[in-house]
């Protein structure tokens, strides 16, 4: 009988530590979810502009500091007033900060991240590789030999953070370590 009582006080132990790590686990979850949705979008930006071909068009992700949308563009931004093709909200969720790893730019908290395909017909494979502008359709300004963009989300009601790394060769990873 006792083993019993002690088999069951370990197994109450246990289920304990669990239940009460439920809600961490769900805020985790939800985190990283969010951060592969997001690198997903940037993904597609990717793919569609690598496939463009010989035609010029350039696809891009226009991402703002303390927002909690980002959205889409194929060639140029929204002027103003115009909604964009595509824009998707962050429920819950902000987009903390975007951190370029150039120690020479400053960021005026807004970026797009661009990628347009080779314009030659004739080139060989194609052009993954990611720009950064500070700001692409105002400035112009395009941020030269950065090494990556850190984008950093937070989850609105728990204050974690998660955040998803670009690379300038056009590497995408849910992860800034």
């Amino acid at each position: 009988m006792l083993e019993l009582i002690v088999v069951m006080a370990i197994f109450l132990i246990i289920t304990a530590v669990v239940i009460a790590d439920i809600p961490n686990f769900q805020n985790k979850s939800s985190l990283d979810l969010t951060v592969s949705e997001v690198a997903t979008y940037i993904r597609g930006a990717q793919v569609y502009g690598a496939s463009q071909k010989g035609n010029g068009l350039r696809y891009g992700v226009h991402l703002e500091k303390n927002k909690n949308n980002f959205y889409l563009f194929k060639d140029r931004k929204p002027v103003p007033g115009e909604k964009p093709e595509e824009s998707y909200e962050l429920n819950g969720f902000t987009i903390l900060d975007l951190k370029v790893a150039n120690p020479s730019v400053v960021s005026k908290g807004q970026l797009d991240i661009v990628f347009q395909a080779n314009n030659s017909l004739s080139t060989l494979g194609t052009n993954l590789e990611s720009k950064i502008y500070d700001d692409y359709e105002e400035t112009g300004s395009l941020v030269s030999g950065f090494a990556y963009l850190d984008i950093v989300i937070r989850r609105d009601r728990s204050g974690a953070t998660g955040c998803l790394r670009v690379y300038s060769n056009g590497q995408i990873v849910p992860s800034c370590d």
